[in-house]
C-alpha cells in the first residue's frame, strides 16, 4: 500500500493506520470473491466447471469494468 501511495502521489509520503490497511484488505477480498463467484456462475451457465478468461471478460463487461 505504501509503495502504491508513493507512486500515485509522486513521492509524498503518507502514514497509514493499521485499521485503514485492514479496511483496504477487506474491501479487496470482498471485491475479488464476488468477482470470482460471478465468473464461476458464467462457467456453470456454459455447462463447464473450468473458469476461462472469457468468463472473466464477460463479467467485467457486464459490470462495466472494461
Amino acid at each position: 500500500v505504501r509503495e502504491l501511495c508513493l507512486f500515485f502521489t509522486r513521492g509524498v509520503d503518507y502514514r497509514w493506520q493499521s485499521m485503514a490497511i485492514l479496511a483496504l484488505q477487506e474491501a479487496a477480498e470482498a471485491f475479488t470473491m464476488r468477482l470470482l463467484e460471478d465468473v464461476y456462475l458464467c462457467s456453470l451457465h456454459a455447462c463447464r466447471v473450468t473458469l476461462l478468461p472469457k468468463d472473466l471478460q464477460l463479467v467485467r463487461r457486464l459490470r462495466g469494468l472494461e
